[in-house]
């Protein structure tokens, strides 16, 4: 299934637009839409059509990969949600949650808790993680 063009608006307003790279808050090389990689180093620049294109191309491997994965069916709200949580973390990082295996074991209520619980970044909450956690929360419980 293509991703929903919602999905990308959400991780774009979060991510905001840089069109150089940047170091994040954790020091990773950063840029367009929250874009990380190889590829992205001091000097590297994305025009917005080729930042929303990254961003659409990365949603959509994140999105077929947890579709892939899971065992169970998920709303299109519930995709929305998890492939922004990975889009920021890592699919990785979700899969190896504590968040996916109440997922996958049917613990809808208990997965939706465990949104908040990443917004750390050295130990520190962030409030921005900590909106779109949030957000992404509700999101997956709508």
């Amino acid at each position: 299934m293509d991703i929903p063009e919602t999905l990308v608006e959400l991780v774009a307003e979060f991510e905001g637009f840089k069109a150089e790279a940047y170091q994040d808050i954790g020091g990773v090389w950063t840029c367009g839409y929250g874009t990380t990689g190889p590829d992205i180093h001091k000097g590297t620049t994305f025009t917005k059509e080729e930042a929303l294109q990254r961003l659409s191309e990365t949603l959509q491997s994140i999105w077929n990969q947890i579709e892939q994965k899971t065992s169970i069916a998920l709303t299109s709200k519930q995709m929305e949600a998890l492939s922004s949580f990975a889009y920021n973390l890592g699919t990785s990082a979700l899969f190896k949650s504590t968040l996916w295996k109440y997922l996958e074991e049917g613990e809808i209520e208990q997965a939706a808790q465990e949104f908040p619980k990443w917004s750390h970044v050295n130990g520190k909450v962030i409030t921005g993680l900590l909106k779109r956690r949030v957000k992404e929360q509700e999101l997956f419980l709508s």
